[in-house]
């Protein structure tokens, strides 16, 4: 967590100092700013310890191109609950990235006694990172991008900071 919490930290400084945080509180106020915050748990410490607990058990071979898939499952579900119609391209990379993490993971996973373990919480870190943009893009489209990153930003840092630094 601590490649990930560091930058996070440095990004809600720099907008504090910037004078774009000071009207958190009315932002946070209404239920789509709080659907913001809960997706920046989901990226940050979620995603992150999914993704690293993940490498640890399962390994990188075979938790990267899960984890790697997080835009295909975005696209998705940006689909299906926010109602974007995606172009051909778009789909077409859908495909290209589920295919890539399959040639990728082929093989025999070999000898990891807690290779399931991996599996799940690399599953959990794609979900993770996957809802987090989706949650991000529908909570928080009607804010400034600055205030909305830093707000993300911030409440993920303090979460990281607080919850899984220790």
């Amino acid at each position: 967590a601590m490649p990930d919490c560091l930058p996070r930290f440095g990004v809600a400084g720099l907008h504090g100092a910037k004078g774009k945080l000071r009207g958190c509180g009315r932002v946070l106020a209404p239920p789509r700013g709080k659907i913001g915050c809960i997706g920046a748990i989901l990226g940050g410490p979620i995603g992150m310890s999914g993704d690293l607990l993940g490498v640890t058990f399962a390994g990188p071979v075979y938790s990267l191109p899960i984890t790697a898939s997080y835009p295909a499952l975005a696209a998705v579900l940006s689909f299906f609950i926010l109602k974007e119609r995606n172009p051909l391209r778009v789909w077409i990379g859908v495909v290209a990235c589920i295919l890539g993490s399959f040639i990728i993971a082929w093989g025999d996973p070999g000898v990891a006694p807690n290779f399931m373990l991996g599996i799940m919480l690399s599953t959990l870190a794609c979900i993770g990172w996957a809802s987090e943009g989706l949650l991000a893009t529908y909570g928080m489209d009607m804010l400034d991008p600055d205030v909305a990153l830093g707000i993300r930003v911030g409440f993920s840092a303090l979460i990281l900071g607080v919850g899984v630094l220790p």
